[in-house]
């Protein structure tokens, strides 16, 4: 009869090739969407907004590997659910295709958006196949991660572009009352002492705040382990991104009522982001640290209860002696 330990040896070279398998898979389908793949390569060297996308897939290689182990503990179920995304990848294939063959006009990007959103249904359908959807559960956030490698259509980027484009003008303007600038705003448009200026569509810092965002969920996946501490990180994530764009243009302005109107068309201006972006990081890593004090603390009463009530002594009833 066999012993425990040899049916776990056993159960890990079962188990282990499972993840290998996936791997192979994932590449099997990326060799069949090899030219849409180039084609949003080249787009994201070409359009500065998804520069970011190339690193995508390697951040999320890098966080399954790092969960390979966990993932190959679970158990192989509910492989039914493949079918889903498998359907949803051909039903975007079939809407790539007529798009394709359509006049231009559509935008490029939502039939980019469609091809590689259709990859990732069949790279996930392939895990939730190999994996089981236990398995996928435990890779979800490398899985759903990848999501950031499909363009915005134009109409999610135009109103994401619009969002921060507002809210950024809002901050700013909320910035100089508290200076003391005397300021007149009409939207977007701005009249300070001696000089005037509009926080155009370009100047919303949507790049800067997607990869933000990206690092946001990045460092709230490894570091905590509460869903409303890493809610928390990626909500907060969004305002630093408004406040950051908003101490950008604040400086900007500053500079140019007490310095220059030149300044405007200054480096800082043309090529400062990275400088505030940096900035921008130190608000997030203190949130950080905060938010995991917090779960740290939680842990540490959730023990001392659970100490309390399992080492609190039984009342023994006092034995009255009889006479």
């Amino acid at each position: 009869m066999p012993s425990a330990q040899q049916n776990t040896s056993q159960d890990a070279v079962e188990v282990y090739p499972r993840f290998k398998i996936f791997a192979l898979s994932a590449g099997v389908v990326a060799l069949c969407f090899v030219l849409p793949l180039w084609e949003l390569a080249r787009f994201a060297l070409r359009v500065d907004l998804y520069s970011y996308v190339i690193l995508v897939p390697f951040i999320s290689g890098w966080l399954l590997w790092q969960k390979r182990e966990h993932i190959e503990k679970a158990t192989v179920t509910g492989r039914r659910w493949a079918l889903l995304p498998s359907a949803l990848g051909l039903a975007l294939l079939a809407w790539y295709w007529t798009q394709k063959t359509a006049p231009p006009g559509n935008g490029r990007n939502d039939w980019l958006a469609a091809v590689i959103l259709a990859f990732l249904c069949f790279v996930w359908s392939a895990s939730l196949w190999l994996l089981g959807s236990r398995g996928f559960a435990r890779g979800a956030f490398p899985l759903l991660f990848l999501l950031f490698m499909v363009p915005l259509p134009l109409a999610v980027e135009s109103g994401i572009e619009r969002f921060f484009q507002y809210h950024s003008a809002w901050a700013t303007h909320l910035l100089l009352k508290i200076s003391g600038t005397p300021v007149f705003r009409d939207g977007t448009l701005f009249q300070v002492p001696g000089f005037a200026f509009d926080i155009a569509p370009e100047c919303s810092g949507i790049r800067s705040n997607l990869v933000l965002f990206m690092t946001g969920l990045i460092a709230g996946h490894l570091f905590l382990r509460r869903p409303w501490a890493r809610a928390a990180i990626a909500g907060a994530v969004i305002v630093i991104g408004i406040f950051r764009n908003a101490t950008r243009i604040f400086t900007l302005a500053q500079l140019c009522i007490h310095v220059d109107p030149e300044m405007i068309h200054s480096p800082l201006h043309r090529r400062g982001g990275p400088l505030f972006f940096v900035l921008s990081l130190i608000p997030l890593f203190l949130m950080l640290w905060w938010l995991r004090r917090q779960e740290t603390r939680a842990d540490r009463r959730a023990a001392a209860a659970d100490s309390s009530s399992v080492l609190q002594p039984k009342r023994r009833r006092a034995e009255i002696p009889g006479r």
